[in-house]
């Protein structure tokens, strides 16, 4: 039991450093980069850490609750995934069995937590994280959840392949990742690697997106049975150039398996951009072959506070149309890849389903916070206009 007298850093840094000692981690995760942020943390969640440490916390439910503390961090540069859409996202995978489970931009570990639950702790859990922080915090998350069979890496998932080794490139069963958006990524950098070798769309743009990298990145590392879930931004299924380009790509190879549009602000506050699940099979089944299935979600879902929350109805009912391939009037549709818009290549559910006319009731709290956000961006955009206007009264 530590010194309650002690400093609150080094108070942590005590039975951290013991946990890391019992587990064998040579790079320190925990005391080289958690302490090193703790005054950029949270305070209610380094107050609890130390309560748990100090006190008689107990012990049953301390994984879940650990969990919820994680969903409330926040990393400068990156938006981790809500436990409840890491839940939904795993769940769709919860009937099959997999040696193999990637995900190369794994943040605080919540996908790769998720599936190991699912599908139980005889698949070999691979991760890598760009943000030391979120990397030493999904370590923790691992040890605290006695996920013992998982390999988490810091380095740079595009560039640094920590896990390639002979015979085991391109060689996972399940690839789930939620990358960063928006980024935009040097192509020559990451040409290097062999997993860009086999889609490579004509006349590539010298930089591209982050998700564009990943979805390609997480194409080409899956088995011959293997299949990818990546969360993309809604722009990824419509926009030009070379994401076109890798569409079409994906839909000649008959890769495309699934697209589910999710509820919107889903990740706020860390982004109020909308998003998506891309599915991607190597071994889609007969009834499968040559078709796609478009799920458009994005009225469900409960609203907590400016937030979306994936309750279990919301979650139920995607999957139950996913693991079952059905069609339903205003939700769901199963397209052939033939008929897949020629002009555009477009993967958005909206393009192909057809909205079920409902009337939907806006609570007074979420409308008061939507009209604060409005007012805010209003001032904003004021304010720019007037800076401008000065600007060009000055020329005169």
């Amino acid at each position: 039991m530590p010194n309650n007298s002690l400093d609150p850093i080094v108070a942590a840094l005590q039975p951290i450093e013991s946990i890391e000692q019992a587990a064998s981690l040579t790079e320190r995760p925990f005391s080289r980069q958690l302490l090193a942020n703790l005054t950029q943390i949270e305070p209610a969640i380094i107050s609890g850490w130390l309560k748990f440490m100090t006190d008689d916390w107990p012990l049953e439910g301390f994984p879940e609750w650990f969990a919820l503390k994680l969903d409330e961090l926040g990393f400068i540069g990156n938006h981790d995934t809500p436990l409840s859409v890491s839940r939904f996202v795993a769940s769709l995978f919860r009937n099959h069995a997999y040696k193999s489970v990637l995900d190369p931009a794994c943040g605080t570990g919540g996908l790769l937590s998720a599936v190991s639950e699912q599908v139980g702790t005889h698949a070999a859990l691979y991760g890598q994280e760009i943000n030391a922080e979120a990397w030493a915090w999904a370590c923790l998350r691992m040890l605290v959840g006695g996920q013992n069979n998982a390999q988490l890496q810091l380095g740079r998932g595009l560039i640094e392949q920590s896990f390639e080794r002979e015979g085991f490139r391109r060689n996972y069963d399940l690839v789930l990742t939620n990358p960063p958006f928006g980024m935009h990524i040097d192509y020559e950098a990451i040409s290097r690697s062999a997993l860009f070798s086999e889609i490579q769309p004509e006349g590539m743009a010298p930089r591209l997106s982050s998700e564009t990298a990943f979805v390609r990145q997480a194409f080409n590392s899956l088995s011959s049975d293997g299949i990818a879930a990546i969360i993309v931004p809604n722009g990824f299924l419509f926009r030009g150039g070379i994401d076109r380009k890798l569409r079409e790509n994906l839909a000649a190879r008959d890769a495309v398996k699934a697209v589910i549009g999710m509820p919107a602000r889903l990740f706020v506050p860390g982004t109020t951009i909308e998003t998506a699940i891309l599915i991607l099979s190597r071994n889609k089944t007969d009834s499968e072959r040559g078709q796609i299935l478009f799920i458009d979600a994005r009225g469900l879902g409960q609203r907590d506070g400016s937030r979306i929350e994936l309750d279990a109805k919301a979650a139920g009912k995607i999957q139950s149309t996913y693991e079952h391939w059905t069609a339903e009037d205003g939700f769901s549709e199963i397209i052939a890849v033939e008929k897949l818009d020629s002009d555009n290549f477009s993967f958005s559910p909206a393009h192909y389903i057809n909205p079920a006319p409902r009337t939907e009731l806006i609570d007074a709290g979420f409308r008061h916070t939507r009209m604060l956000e409005l007012d805010q961006r209003y001032a904003i955009l004021k304010e720019e206009y007037e800076t401008l206007r000065s600007k060009l009264r000055e020329t005169n």
